[in-house]
């Protein structure tokens, strides 16, 4: 039940330094989920800017050999990010 401030009961008997800490907390996961997709973000461009400059270098055939390659390194990744993500919203959920 929320109360006057609109904030719910379990945070009225806290002082304002731990719902602080609190905000602090989530935030730095928060920044962390957004490093964490900075990274996988760059290491797709990245990864882009190897294979243009691989069908330059090479003929066709071996760049289709690769991109199945870079395409299944990138989905696990993107796989792997996904859980990160889910296991932290829960452990955020469990929290509140």
């Amino acid at each position: 039940m929320a109360n006057k401030n609109n904030y719910p009961n379990e945070f009225n008997n806290e002082s304002p330094d731990i719902l602080a800490a609190r905000l602090a907390f989530i935030g730095s996961i928060l920044n962390t989920l957004g490093d964490g997709l900075t990274t996988v973000a760059s290491n797709i461009a990245l990864q882009q800017l190897l294979q243009n400059e691989n069908n330059n270098n090479q003929d066709n055939q071996n760049s289709n050999n690769q991109l199945p390659n870079n395409q299944t390194e990138l989905t696990k990744q993107i796989e792997n990010l996904q859980r990160q993500v889910d296991y932290l919203t829960r452990k955020i959920e469990k929290r509140k």
